[in-house]
């Protein structure tokens, strides 16, 4: 599902980024010289900001995107597979590390992170496993990055789509 950067359009000012699950917004874009000729900065910052992220600006060369996993968001259509993939009843409980959880999102790619909530889902909600609190963190964690995604996708607040993935979980 993820994007493949060096196949992407030139980004331009209000576009948004997907990066670690999170969105951004394009606010601006230098040109900075560089030892082969000049070369376009991307300037972004959060687009869902809480009240720390508030003043967070983050930059990058645009010829250095094949060197990250930042990708464009997905369309609706891609993201409705994404969504179903939360209530799947195929997906095998299987017990997720909290470190494999958190390689996830490093991937930057939506459907392994639904799979990834689907999968802890089923083991916090099996009685005989014990659900740590680290866990909990990175449950919450990858919920609200897909939430987000969600929220850009289909122009609605972060607070909607936290609660349409969490229903979706639960069916």
């Amino acid at each position: 599902m993820s994007t493949n950067n060096t196949d992407m359009a030139t980004y331009k000012k209000g576009d948004f980024l997907i990066d670690f699950g999170q969105v951004f917004k394009i606010i601006r874009i230098d040109t900075v010289k560089t030892s082969s000729g000049t070369d376009k900065l991307l300037v972004f910052t959060p687009y869902f900001k809480t009240d720390n992220e508030a003043e967070i600006t983050s930059s990058l060369p645009e010829s250095n995107l094949d060197k990250t996993t930042i990708r464009k968001p997905s369309s609706k259509k891609d993201f409705e597979y994404v969504m179903s993939i939360l209530s799947d009843k195929k997906v095998e409980p299987e017990i997720v590390d909290v470190l494999t959880a958190k390689a996830v999102l490093n991937q930057n790619d939506p459907t392994l992170v639904a799979e990834t909530i689907r999968k802890l889902y089923l083991e916090k909600s099996d009685q005989d496993v014990k659900f740590t609190s680290s866990k909990k963190y990175v449950y919450q964690m990858l919920i609200s990055r897909l939430a987000e995604e969600l929220a850009l996708i289909n122009n609605i607040s972060l607070e909607k789509a936290q609660t349409k993935v969490e229903n979706k979980i639960k069916k």
